[in-house]
């Protein structure tokens, strides 16, 4: 017998970016860091609302450091977001979401403080909804 009410498909999105420097704005989506958000974008593939951020970095960003991610839809910021400071290592964003359609690009942005550990390497992980 059918569900009355079907789940939501639930689908992970991954992206990895290697060797952030310091004091830059960088975009990536997997194994990519560019300075350009045209040049990494990604499409989605269905309508849905992208949520659950999180992200992990190695090393972390220092004493009065921070680096702060965005995801970017069709090359602009969202509300999804997230700062990892000093001695974290991980950061997340719960409460926002983001709707999407077939087609539209993603890719997220790192913006590293002046002082931030070099070379950083980061993960993050999201949900697509829908």
């Amino acid at each position: 017998m059918p569900a009355k009410y079907p789940r939501p498909r639930i689908s992970t999105i991954l992206f990895q970016g290697f060797n952030m420097p310091q004091n830059l704005t960088r975009y990536f989506t997997f194994y990519q860091l560019a300075g350009l958000v045209t040049t990494v974008e990604v499409p989605i593939t269905r309508t849905g609302i992208i949520r659950n951020l999180y992200v992990i970095v190695n090393p972390a960003p220092g004493v009065g450091e921070t680096f702060n991610f965005t995801l970017m839809v069709n090359g602009i910021a969202t509300v999804l977001t997230c700062q990892i400071a000093g001695a974290d290592v991980a950061g997340n964003d719960l409460v926002n979401a983001v709707p999407v359609v077939a087609g539209d690009t993603i890719c997220m942005r790192c913006v590293s403080s002046v002082a931030a550990a070099a070379n950083a390497d980061i993960g993050v992980g999201m949900e697509l909804v829908g």
